[in-house]
């Protein structure tokens, strides 16, 4: 039996030329299994470095990404300190003006977001800095708009505070009786009709008078007439358009332009002037109009 032989042929490009090579069945397959095996290894080794050259280029771009990250957590966290900061601030405003306005209603509560400084940053979570820097900016952003609102709150309840603080809404004196109300009533002098623009507050002589609210001394009398005028009287302008009153006093204890609040002592009580009796003559003036100090009296 005749064995099978092969020809291998190989071209020189170079130099023109093509050299045979004779070979058994045996070898030509051993040649050919050589090859494949070499193929096989080869490509093998080339996706390995493949492989190597991807996982290196991965890994630069995770520690670069990580030295972003290493470089971003302490500004944030120094954000996130300082907006935990603004909110308690807020939160302190926003309760004080709760209690200054008598407020009802829930409490509201305002949360941050975010994991500890301390510890607990998930890289999953941290590896897109961009949207945690959009969701800080936008945070600050509200808190900064919640911060405007509460001022503006603040400052309509302080000018609230402020004109109910000037609000002529106390009786003068502690314990007397009102002896004479407002409106016509007859002299008691003449015993003729008139008009009685104030209300009388019988109490006895040297009895305490308080200003009603806070406001500016506007004009003291001390001279007086015996069975004339007002005797000694104290004019206190509120603002707001509100004044008040005091007539028929044994003493005063304040001045012209001098400022005072509500429950501040300002005089004495007396029979000085037109007066029958010690009593307390009380006028309330709004816009230079009198009008019943009963319908001011909040006590």
């Amino acid at each position: 039996m005749r064995c099978t032989r092969y020809v291998l042929s190989i071209s020189d490009l170079k130099n023109d030329r093509v050299y045979h090579t004779r070979m058994g069945g045996l070898r030509f397959t051993c040649l050919i299994i050589t090859a494949l095996l070499t193929a096989f290894i080869l490509i093998h080794a080339l996706s390995r470095s493949v492989a190597r050259i991807q996982e290196n280029y991965r890994l630069a771009e995770l520690r670069q990404e990580n030295l972003t990250l290493k470089n971003k957590l302490p500004e944030w966290e120094n954000k996130i300190k300082t907006l935990k900061s603004a909110l308690e601030t807020l939160n302190k405003r926003n309760d004080d003006l709760r209690v200054a306005a008598a407020l009802s209603g829930p409490q509201r509560e305002y949360g941050v977001g975010g994991p500890s400084p301390t510890g607990g940053y998930s890289f999953a979570a941290l590896r897109e800095t961009h949207p945690i820097e959009t969701d800080l900016s936008i945070l600050e952003s509200s808190m900064t708009q919640l911060g405007h609102r509460i001022a503006i709150m603040e400052n309509a309840v302080i000018k609230r505070k402020t004109r109910v603080a000037h609000y002529p809404s106390i009786m003068p004196v502690r314990h007397g009786w009102i002896s004479s109300s407002y409106g016509h009533r007859l002299d008691p002098f003449t015993g003729l009709n008139e008009e009685h623009l104030a209300i009388d507050i019988s109490i006895k002589p040297g009895s305490e008078i308080y200003s009603p609210a806070a406001g500016t001394i506007k004009s003291v009398n001390t001279k007086v007439t015996p069975n004339k005028g007002y005797g000694q009287f104290i004019l206190i302008d509120h603002g707001y358009g509100y004044q008040t009153f005091f007539a028929h006093l044994s003493k005063a204890f304040v001045k012209e332009g001098q400022q005072v609040k509500r429950w501040d002592l300002i005089g004495l009580s007396g029979s000085t002037g037109k007066s029958t009796a010690p009593h307390l003559h009380y006028a309330v003036f709004v816009n230079g109009e009198p009008k019943n100090p009963i319908d001011y009296i909040l006590e």
